[in-house]
C-alpha cells in the first residue's frame, strides 16, 4: 500500500472517530514508565499510544492523565505502618525478590501510586459516564496486599479505587475480572471478607486458597493453550457476571500469557489474547468498565494491548508484528536489490544459473561462499548494513571486527574476531543442509552458533547459562532475522538445530517446534513442572537430576532434541497440520514430572 493511501485510510478513521461517540478514554501519565530493569520494557506504553496515534485509532482528546494521588487515599486499602515501612530495604526485597537501589525504589513508589491515580479517575468516569471503557495504561497491581507488596506491586490500586469510590458515597456491587497469567492473589484477600467486591481470577497456579466470600478461582497449570483458555472463559465468565451482579467491573488485562513472555509459562497466541479481550467487552458492554494494562513482560508485550486497543477504537484489527517478524522485514528492505551483487563481488565474473550456483551445499565450496552464496565482503556488508556489526563493536568495545568464512565439505562456517592482538573470538556458527529431521522439506541446519563477549567483567548482569563460558553480545535475534533472510534468499524451508540444554529450548518456544512429535510433547511436561523457576534454575534441577517422571520417579534428564523454525509455507503447514497438533497433544496426556524438593 502507497504511503499516501495508508495517510488517506489514517484520516478517514480519524475523521469517523470525530463523528461517533467515543468508544474509549486511555489515561496515562509520564510516571507509569517504569526505570530500566530485565523484565519490564519502559517503553510499553509509549509504544502502545504510538502506534494507536499513528494508526489513526486514537485523538489525543482521548488520552487524560491522572492528578497526584492523596497520601490519604492509599491509607484507606494500606496500613500507615506498612506505607512507612516502604523506606526499609527488607520489604522492599520482599516485594521485588531481590535488593534494588534506593532511587529505583523512590521510583516505583511514585510510578505505583501514579498509577493508583490513573485506576481512581478511571472508576469515577466509568460510574459517571456509563460507557464507554475506561482503559488505564497501567495499574493492575493485583498481588499488593493490605499490609504488603509481592510480585512487583507495591499498592494495590483495584482496591484504592474501590475505596476511593466508597468514600465518595458509591455503593454498588463491584466485580474484579483478573485475567493476568498470574493470580491476583493480593485482590483477593483485601476483600476475602467483603461480599459486595467478587474477584474471579484465571491464571495458571493459585498464591492464596484461604475462604473468600465472593471469588472464583480457575488455576488452569502451566503450557495452556489459546483454546483452553478460551473454553474456560467461555464457562466461567457468563456464571461470574450472574453470580456478581456488578454495579461496576474491573479488567486486569493482563498479557503474560502470551507465548513468548520471558515470566509467563502460558503460550497463547495474539488472536487468542485479542479473542479474550473481545469477549469481556461483549460480555460486560451494558456495565461501567474500568480496564488496566496488569502484567506483561519484555519487549514485546505492548503489541498485544496495542492490537485489542485499536481494535476497540477503531475496528482496525491487523495483527502487529513480532520483533523477528519486523526485523526481517527491516533486514528485506535493506538488502533488497543490492545483497546479490555485493555477495558475489569476490566470485566468478560469469552469470550462473540459482542450480549451478547451489543444488545441495557441496556444489560451491571451491568458491568460499556461505551457503554458496555470501563471500567474507558480501557478508561484511549485510553485517554492518543491519546494524549488527555496529552492536557487536559497540558491545566488546572495540573499533573494527574481522569476518573469516571457511568451506569445506558440506561444513558453511563463519567467524567473527576482534581486529587487533586479542584477535577474540566473538561469533562462530557451522551451518549444513538438512533434509532430514522433517521428511520433504529443505532446512538449514546450525550445528554450532557462538555468541559471545570475552571481555565482560563481571559481576555480569545476568547468571551465565549452561554452556556459556562468557556472557552473550545480545544480538541473536539479528542473528536469528539474518539466517532466516538466508533461508529465503536460497529457498530453503526453514532453520534446525540441537537443543543441547533446556534454556535454548525454551527461549525458542514461541516460534520453534520440535521436529519429533514426541519430544515436543516432552518438552511442554518439562516446562509445566518447571514454571516458577528461572532459566539458569531449570537447567540446574535438570542437570541435577531433582526432576523426575510421574508415576515413576525415574530422574529426567535433558535430551537434545532437534527444532525447527519454519520459515516457508510448507514448512508452517506441516506443523500447524492436525496430524503434528494431534500427535502432541495426543502423546502430552501421558506424560507428567515433577520437581523433587531438596533434601
Amino acid at each position: 500500500m502507497a504511503a499516501w493511501e495508508r495517510k488517506l485510510r489514517r484520516r478517514l478513521r480519524n475523521l469517523a472517530g470525530f463523528l461517533r461517540t467515543a468508544r474509549a478514554t486511555l489515561i496515562f501519565h509520564p510516571d507509569y514508565k517504569p526505570k530500566p530493569n530485565r523484565f519490564s520494557d519502559p517503553e510499553r506504553v509509549p509504544h502502545i499510544i504510538d502506534y494507536l496515534l499513528e494508526e489513526g485509532c486514537l485523538r489525543r482528546r482521548q488520552l487524560l492523565r491522572p492528578p497526584p494521588l492523596a497520601m490519604a487515599a492509599l491509607a484507606r486499602v494500606h496500613p500507615w505502618q506498612y506505607l512507612e515501612s516502604l523506606e526499609e530495604p527488607a520489604v522492599v526485597r520482599r516485594c521485588f525478590g531481590q535488593q534494588v537501589a534506593p532511587e529505583f525504589v523512590a521510583h516505583t513508589i511514585a510510578a505505583q501510586r501514579r498509577m493508583a491515580a490513573g485506576t481512581l479517575l478511571a472508576a469515577r468516569r466509568a460510574l459517571r459516564r456509563g460507557r464507554p471503557p475506561q482503559v488505564n495504561l497501567g495499574g493492575g497491581l493485583h498481588h499488593a496486599g493490605a499490609d504488603g507488596g509481592e510480585g512487583f506491586c507495591l499498592f494495590n490500586d483495584i482496591a484504592v479505587a474501590i475505596a476511593g469510590l466508597r468514600a465518595e458515597g458509591f455503593g454498588g456491587r463491584v466485580l474484579v475480572i483478573d485475567l493476568d497469567m498470574h493470580h491476583g492473589n493480593g485482590t483477593r484477600s483485601i476483600f476475602a471478607q467483603d461480599p459486595a467486591v467478587f474477584s474471579f481470577s484465571i491464571h495458571a497456579t493459585s498464591w492464596d486458597d484461604s475462604p473468600a466470600l465472593a471469588s472464583r478461582d480457575v488455576a488452569l497449570g502451566n503450557a495452556v493453550d489459546g483454546a483452553t483458555f478460551l473454553e474456560a472463559l467461555d464457562i466461567h465468565l457468563p456464571e461470574v457476571l450472574a453470580e456478581a451482579d456488578p454495579a461496576l467491573v474491573f479488567y486486569l488485562a493482563g498479557v503474560d500469557g502470551a507465548a513468548d513472555d520471558p515470566l509467563g509459562s502460558w503460550r497463547l497466541d495474539a488472536d487468542s489474547l485479542l479473542a479474550r479481550d473481545r469477549r469481556v467487552l461483549a460480555a460486560t458492554r451494558r456495565l461501567p468498565l474500568v480496564v488496566t494494562l496488569a502484567g506483561g513482560y519484555g519487549d514485546e508485550a505492548w503489541r498485544y494491548t496495542a492490537r485489542w486497543l485499536a481494535d476497540l477504537l477503531a475496528d482496525h484489527d491487523t495483527p502487529i508484528p513480532d520483533a523477528l517478524e519486523r526485523r526481517l522485514d527491516h533486514f528485506r528492505r535493506l538488502t533488497l536489490g543490492w545483497e546479490r551483487e555485493v555477495a558475489r563481488k569476490d566470485a566468478l565474473d560469469f552469470e550462473l544459473s540459482l542450480d549451478d550456483l547451489m543444488g545441495n551445499l557441496d556444489h560451491a565450496p571451491h568458491r568460499g561462499l556461505l551457503l554458496g552464496m555470501y563471500s567474507e565482503h558480501g557478508l561484511e556488508c549485510i553485517f554492518e548494513r543491519t546494524g549488527v556489526l555496529g552492536k557487536i563493536r559497540e558491545q566488546v568495545g572495540v573499533d573494527h571486527c574481522r569476518l573469516e568464512i571457511d568451506v569445506s565439505d558440506l561444513r558453511h562456517t563463519a567467524r567473527l574476531l576482534s581486529d587487533d592482538r586479542q584477535a577474540d573470538l566473538l561469533l562462530e556458527t557451522v551451518l549444513t543442509e538438512d533434509r532430514v529431521s522433517v521428511r520433504g522439506l529443505r532446512l538449514v541446519s546450525l550445528d554450532w552458533l557462538l555468541l559471545q563477549n570475552p571481555r565482560a567483567q563481571p559481576p555480569y548482569p545476568r547468571p551465565l547459562l549452561p554452556g556459556q563460558k562468557h556472557p552473550g553480545l545480545g544480538c541473536g535475534q539479528d542473528i536469528l532475522t539474518l539466517l532466516v533472510l538466508l533461508c529465503e534468499r536460497r529457498g530453503y524451508d526453514g532453520i534446525s538445530f540441537q537443543t543441547m540444554h533446556y534454556h535454548l529450548a525454551w527461549l525458542a518456544r514461541s516460534r520453534l517446534l520440535h521436529a519429533d512429535p514426541a519430544q515436543e510433547a516432552r518438552f511442554r511436561a518439562l516446562e509445566e513442572a518447571l514454571a516458577g523457576h528461572s532459566l539458569a534454575e531449570a537447567g540446574a534441577l535438570l542437570e541435577a537430576g531433582r526432576v523426575r517422571a510421574q508415576p515413576s520417579g525415574e530422574s529426567a534428564q535433558w535430551q537434545a532434541a532437534r527444532i525447527v523454525l519454519p520459515v516457508s509455507a510448507e514448512a508452517r503447514a506441516h506443523f500447524e497440520s492436525p496430524d503434528y497438533v494431534g500427535r502432541v497433544a495426543e502423546l502430552g496426556k501421558t506424560l507428567r514430572f515433577r520437581v523433587e524438593a531438596q533434601t
